[in-house]
């Protein structure tokens, strides 16, 4: 064997015993997988140690390296760092004696000049790279297009030279790559060489060579592909290669596929649709067992492996095959009886040979397999017999003997199971499956039969009697039982000869009580089969409820499971039946309910007794439900005959619930109380809620509803009231939350009885009603809680609930009373409610010292009070807001001064106080002060004065007292209503002077806003830098409200000379501002209020672009609205660099500038005046100079850009007019010449352009 040799990548790798010390692989054993060395040899040790000196001698000899260039220093490369690390995997070709090495077989990396290192390799331009790349791409591109035109052009032969020459390459290529032991590589173009293969294949039969294009294409592809199995499998055994085995073990079940679809018609027949593919399927299942053979062929290699997925490949492929052939076996010869014998039997016998194959071995594949063949044998195997008697039989005939037999095969093969326990668990559920889908049928006939039937289906006629010649059972109903029957004697027989039947007991149970059901389907007459149904269920309770019987009959769980199937299907038959007439349908629902009551006791079923407590409640409201329009269906008597569904519902419903509001003992539990509660309440809020009673009758609908309602609250009543009832902690919650609406409804309902009785209640009671019963709630609460001084548990709770139930009721009269335009007690009905609200808002404390924050509600009856004033007010014909809001704002205050008072006697809540007496005082003066002035917007002038007066004082005033109010929130609050006020009173009048003539604006208007804006100007000036927030924000307000309604102003102006004339002084006003606020820098205003005032200079100068000069013909220059913008944002930015030694000139000059001079730049690219033009170039020289005296970079850069460009645009006529007469070309060629010149110096450009970027960078 010759050796190889292999140079380490470092060091590390000659002493490391993990590696192969010759190719440097990771060993698994004493001998390399890889090349084949055996380290069991005595040498080992010896080569260990001269491993490890030549690692030691090359460290040593990168030291010494490392030591020269450190004391004699060059430009040369740093050194390599140790250990020395040389070009990895560089194989050394074999010698001929292994005790020697050749001189040649050393690696070029190992043996360096001694003298001096070797030289760094040349850097390679990143473009030459990419040239060589697109090169090699595009040769390779010609390459393949070559070979294309050349296969299309050439002939027959030519073609077929080049098809056998590429595979015996690639082949060869494979080959060669395997010696060399390149095994990854060879891999992957082995799948290469797989795919040339059947692409030879196709291209014999394309090109019809050797006639192969007269063959029918399944039979030649199936042929073919079975021939190319051995080939390719032949070799993978002298090569390994893993794509030959995959691809020749794939091949062996598609071949024969194909082969068996060719050959599946015979000769003189026509084709049957299911014939070819169900002998496809079978062929391939049957060829699926060439994977057995791979365990054998992979430990013939000499790298012997278990070639597990070439197995999985083949049975993946056959997988599809296995139902398809058990499926198409059913349908296969349609005509003929007996078919089914050899369409299934074949299937049967292929599935057969895999399982005893696959139990013969003992892995998990293999037995995995074995199951499913099993199971689809067996199912192929019972399925037999049901197809032959169905293709056998007619409609007359009987369909029992093959489900029997189909349930013998089961029984046989479940006598099997121990023997044989993986097929025969496999085999039983494919027969069980067929078994299972027949019982399966036979139910789904005895279930249509029953529902066929039954009174809800006979005609559709509940509660009358069917006719009984549609009643007799037919002949298919007869056999559905009898397969029943029979199936269980079957079973009962069978496993009591081999021994099981205790073991399975719950089986037979089924059989049996299925039997029982499906003879019960037979009975004729609906009410014999009802009682009998009835009676399965009651012994069904009887065994699951006696202990005696339970124990006896139903020990196990899946006993007590079948029993209360049995229970749920039997009764739930019963009372389908029972439908039959009216007295079976009461007598039915009777048991029904006393079966529910009889479940609970139940002993596994305890956590279950609340859930049947409650459905026999729903059981019983819906049979109330029911009983008027069965009685109508039943006896033909007319709507009004009957009590109305609803009122019905409802006084059961009530009457329930006062049932289980008591204690019950031990037939109701307090958790099965609150079940029956709770479903009862649901149905009846339902039942309520679904629309108008019905006044018809013999009885008045809303009279039984009403005092059905009345019992609901009764029974609320006595959850909160009975100290029993303390244990029905969420009952007691819905009860506290529904007794107000409870007594609310049935009043209700007594008002809609009264009106139907013609004695119509007084409207003014029915707008009252809510309002009253809300207060009348509300104070036996809050006599409640205050009756006794020991705490009751949850006190807190009871009361918050039942105030919410008394608020619901509150807004539902205050909402009637506002939707009630005309009410004569709408006043009325806020009063009562506002004294309502008044005492939910007390407690032990009082109110305005009250611990909990419910004395917050005494703000809700302040307002409905209020509401009530106003709507009084309102009916008096008052239109003056003075009469409205004065008296409120007074009320406010007055609160303010009382919540002072009870903060002087509680210390601790002096903050809390002082922070709500702010609130009531700033909402007193707004109240006192915004509808006046919102008022004033039109009519005499006399009342904006006065508001503007009146909050200007108060504004100033609170300024400038500082002793009393100093830095308090009283003072803050004072100071915010005042100036809100005063803007809203001034703004109301300016906005109003807007539409007393269109198209101009009067200069009162103008007197408005400056009077407005100098008051809060001066307030900020009176507080005098005390609050710097304060002083900001009042100087900011006046800023923006005055801007606002300048802009308004502007909206309302139509002419543009106008409009310059307003909006121009407001920019120049707001420039000005900017610049002073920037040069005076006042630390009583916020750093951001000159750029606000720069900001709404801006906005303004936008919108009257936008209105009067953008898109408008003759309009005035728009440089006079961005210059002075412009100006004051440069000068501020002048300041700034004169204040701020380090500061910038882009960020404070910049913007300025490029306002100043862009927008003219833009414009000079149309037909801009002489005057633009002249002014646009000496403004931008002037810039240009100015950077370059002062050394700064944004003007230096936008002045010279901008000259540039204007010279441009005013050149660029006459460089038309040269361009035109050129020919287009010899401009491109110029510039590429210019581009290639540029290329071939382009470093030292670099350079330049560089130099004067850091030039223009170093300016300041």
């Amino acid at each position: 064997m010759s050796s190889h040799l292999v140079w380490p990548r470092s060091t590390d790798e000659l002493v490391n015993r993990a590696l192969c010390p010759a190719c440097f692989q990771t060993l698994r054993g004493l001998r390399c997988t890889v090349c084949g060395l055996d380290l069991s040899s005595p040498l080992a040790a010896e080569l260990l140690q001269a491993s490890t000196d030549a690692a030691e001698q090359l460290n040593r000899r990168g030291l010494l390296i490392a030591q020269m260039r450190a004391a004699v220093p060059v430009a040369a490369p740093a050194p390599a760092p140790v250990p020395i690390a040389v070009p990895a995997a560089t194989v050394v070709p074999p010698v001929a004696a292994p005790a020697e090495v050749s001189p040649a077989a050393v690696p070029p990396a190992a043996t360096p000049p001694a003298a001096a290192p070797p030289a760094a390799a040349p850097r390679r331009s990143s473009v030459q790279m990419l040239l060589l790349v697109v090169g090699v791409s595009l040769v390779a591109v010609a390459l393949v297009f070559f070979l294309i035109i050349a296969w299309f052009v050439a002939g027959l032969a030519a073609r077929a030279i080049i098809v056998a020459a590429i595979t015996v390459l690639v082949f060869g290529a494979v080959s060669l790559l395997q010696r060399f032991r390149l095994h990854s590589t060879a891999e992957g173009i082995a799948v290469l060489a797989v795919l040339l293969v059947y692409l030879d294949i196709w291209a014999i039969q394309a090109n019809d060579l050797f006639g192969a294009a007269s063959v029918d294409s399944a039979r030649y592809w199936g042929i073919a592909v079975l021939l190319s199995a051995p080939l390719l499998l032949g070799w993978f055994r002298f090569t390994g290669m893993r794509a030959a085995s995959v691809a020749g073990f794939a091949a062996v079940p598609v071949g024969a596929g194909l082969l068996a679809w060719a050959v599946a018609t015979p000769p003189g027949q026509g084709v049957d649709a299911f014939q070819r593919p169900w002998l496809s399927a079978v062929v391939i299942v049957g060829a699926a067992l060439v994977q057995l053979l791979a365990p054998r062929l992979g430990r013939s290699l000499a790298r012997p492996h278990r070639l597990l997925a070439e197995r999985v490949l083949v049975l993946l492929i056959a997988s599809p095959a296995v139902p398809a052939a058990v499926i198409l076996g059913l349908f296969v010869a349609p005509g003929q009886h007996w078919a089914p014998i050899w369409g299934l039997g074949v299937p049967t016998a292929v599935f057969a040979v895999h399982v005893l194959a696959g139990l013969r071995m003992p892995e998990t594949l293999n037995r995995t397999a074995a199951t499913v063949a099993a199971a689809a044998a067996g199912f192929s195997l019972a399925a037999m017999p049901i197809v032959i008697g169905l293709r056998a039989s007619t409609e007359t005939e009987t369909l029992v003997w093959p489900v029997l037999v189909s349930v013998a095969v089961l029984l046989a093969v479940d006598a099997m199971r121990p023997r044989l326990f993986a097929a025969g668990l496999g085999a039983g559920i494919g027969a069980g499956a067929v078994v299972a889908a027949a019982l399966v049928v036979v139910l789904c006939v005895l279930f249509v039969t029953f529902v066929a039937r039954a009174p809800l289906a006979n005609g559709f006629g509940p509660w009358r009697p069917a006719d009984p010649a549609t009643l007799q059972p037919d002949v298919v109903a007869v056999q559905a039982a009898l397969v029943v029957v029979g199936a269980a004697l079957l079973t009962a027989g069978a496993w009591s000869l081999l021994g099981v039947l205790r073991r399975r007991v719950i089986v037979l149970q089924t059989l049996v009580v299925l039997s029982a059901l499906g003879c019960a389907v037979l009975i004729a007459p609906p009410a014999v089969a009802a009682l009998a149904y009835l009676a399965i269920a009651a012994c069904a309770l009887a065994v699951l409820a006696l202990p005696a019987l339970n124990a006896r009959i139903a020990p196990r769980a899946g006993s007590r499971a079948l029993g209360f199937a049995t229970l749920i299907v039997a009764a739930s038959a019963g009372y389908l039946l029972a439908f039959d007439s009216l007295w079976l349908w009461l007598l039915g629902s009777g048991v029904i309910i006393g079966l529910l009551l009889g479940a609970r006791e139940i002993a596994f079923a305890s956590v279950l007794r609340p859930v049947l407590l409650a459905a026999t409640v729903v059981f019983a409201l819906v049979t109330t439900a029911m009983l008027p329009i069965a009685t109508v269906t039943a006896t033909g008597a007319a709507w009004s005959a009957v009590v109305d569904t609803r009122a019905l519902v409802i006084l059961v419903s009530g009457l329930l619930l006062l049932l289980f509001s008591v204690p019950l003992g031990r037939f109701a539990p307090p958790s099965d109380r609150a079940w029956a509660l709770g479903s009862a309440a649901v149905v009846g809020v339902l039942a309520s809620l679904t629309g108008a009673l019905s006044g018809d009758g013999p009885l008045s609908a809303p009279l039984l509803a009403g005092i059905g309602v009345a019992a609901a609250g009764t029974a609320a009543v006595l959850l909160i009231a009975l100290p029993a009832n303390r244990a029905l902690a969420v009952t007691r919650v819905f009860a506290l939350f529904g007794v107000t609406p409870a007594f609310w409804l049935s009043g209700q309902y007594g008002f809609a009885a009264l009106a139907t009785a013609g004695v119509p209640a007084p409207r003014m009671l029915v707008e009252l009603w809510p309002a009253v019963v809300g207060l009348l709630v509300l104070a036996i609460s809050l006599a409640w809680e205050l009756r006794s001084a020991t705490a009751r548990p949850n006190r807190a709770l009871d009361r918050l609930l039942l105030d919410a139930s008394a608020g619901l009721v509150l807004v539902i009269g205050v909402v009637g009373a506002l939707a009630a335009v005309d009410g004569p007690a709408a006043w009325l009905v806020y009063l009562v409610a506002g004294i309502a609200v008044l005492l939910a808002s007390v407690d032990r404390a009082g109110l305005f010292n009250a611990a909990s924050p419910r004395h917050q509600l005494g703000w809700l009856a302040l307002a409905l009070g209020t509401a009530a004033l106003w709507s009084g007010l309102s009916d008096a014909g008052v239109t003056a807001p003075e009469p409205y809001s004065v008296t409120l704002a007074a009320a406010l205050l007055l609160i303010a001064v009382l919540l002072v008072r009870g903060a002087r006697r509680d210390g601790a809540e002096a903050a809390s106080a002082s922070t709500a007496v702010s609130a009531l005082v700033a909402a007193g003066i707004l109240i006192a002060l915004v509808p006046s002035a919102v008022y004033g917007a039109n009519g005499s002038v006399l009342r904006p004065i006065l508001t503007v007066a009146i909050a200007g004082v108060m504004l100033i005033g609170s300024c400038l007292w500082r002793a009393p109010l100093r830095a308090t929130p009283l003072r803050n609050a004072v100071i915010g209503a005042s100036a809100v006020a005063l803007l809203v009173a001034v703004g109301a009048r300016a906005l109003g002077l807007l539409g007393v003539s269109s198209g101009t604006v009067s200069g009162i208007f103008e007197l408005w806003v400056l009077s407005g804006a100098g008051i809060l100007i001066a307030a900020a000036a009176a507080l005098g830098g005390e609050s710097r927030r304060l002083s900001t924000a009042l100087v900011a307000t006046a800023l923006v409200g005055g801007t606002l309604l300048e802009i308004a102003a502007l909206a309302a102006t139509a002419d543009a000379a106008d409009g310059g004339l307003r909006a121009i002084p407001v920019i120049a006003a707001l420039s000005a501002a900017h610049v002073l606020l920037s040069w005076l820098r006042p630390t009583s205003l916020a750093p951001w209020v000159p750029t606000l005032a720069l900001g709404l200079a801006g906005a303004t100068a936008l919108y009257y672009l936008a209105t009067f000069v953008l898109g408008v013909s003759d309009a005035p220059p728009f440089e006079l609205a961005t210059v002075p913008v412009a100006l004051a944002w440069t000068a501020s930015g002048a300041i700034r660099l004169s204040c701020t030694p380090g500061a910038r000139s882009w960020p404070a000059l910049g913007g300025g500038l490029a306002l100043l001079l862009v927008p003219s730049l833009l414009a000079d690219y149309t037909d801009s005046p002489l005057w633009r033009v002249v002014g646009l170039g000496v403004v931008g020289l002037a810039v240009l100079l100015a950077g370059l005296a002062l050394r700064l970079q944004a003007p230096f850069v936008l002045g010279g850009g901008v000259v540039l460009l204007h010279g441009l645009a005013q050149l660029w006529p006459w460089l038309s007019s040269l361009y035109n007469p050129t020919l287009w070309w010899l401009w491109l060629g110029v510039g590429g010449i210019l581009l290639i010149a540029l290329a071939a110096r382009y470093e030292k450009r670099i350079q330049n352009l560089k130099h004067a970027a850091a030039r223009i960078t170093a300016l300041r």
